[in-house]
């Protein structure tokens, strides 16, 4: 049985997002017509304060319905919102977050891209909900939970807090039994 070979330039490096290193992480885009790309293009230009430009990528990424479905199921989700029409957008936002709840192999860093959604639409209850489910499917990722521009409305909530300190717990564990250092 060989190994996976998937093609060069389909993945986004992530890290440098939630590093705070956003420059490098548009670098690292691919320039191709693609929902995942589109969306990533948009939703940095949204988390830098740049709604206007962000539209045209998401309306472009949710008319492709050919590959990456689920981000252009975001896409549209992000282009309603920013077209004022807020009460589409969590509409379709929640059929997406209940479709998403039936997969078998959930993927918690897009669990949280739910997250951010609910909480830029306002949904704080909605949006910590989705966190604690993101964090249950392996996104553990606590500098983005604490950084990230569309997740920010939820910090203000006691639930916020407890949740936090329960990612902290859990971080402080794994450097506990897997130091960082360890790993060269």
């Amino acid at each position: 049985m060989g190994t996976l070979q998937v093609p060069e330039g389909w993945f986004v490096e992530n890290t440098f997002l939630y590093s705070g290193r956003w420059d490098e992480f548009r670098k690292v885009i691919p320039k191709r017509k693609d929902p995942i790309f589109q969306f990533y293009e948009g939703y940095l230009d949204l988390l830098e304060g740049h709604p206007a430009i962000a539209l045209p990528l998401f309306q472009e990424g949710a008319s492709d319905r050919r590959t990456s479905l689920p981000f252009s199921d975001l896409c549209e989700i992000y282009a309603l919102a920013l077209q004022g029409d807020r009460v589409m957008a969590l509409t379709k936002l929640r059929a997406f977050d209940e479709a998403r709840g039936h997969l078998r192999v959930p993927d918690g860093e897009l669990t949280f891209k739910v997250a951010e959604a609910y909480a830029y639409l306002g949904q704080v209850d909605d949006a910590l909900t989705a966190a604690g489910r993101a964090f249950a499917q392996g996104f553990g990722c606590l500098a983005w939970y604490d950084r990230s521009p569309l997740f920010a409305p939820a910090r203000g909530s006691l639930r916020w807090k407890a949740f936090r300190q329960h990612v902290v717990d859990r971080q402080t564990l794994l450097e506990r039994n897997y130091p960082p250092d360890s790993f060269g």
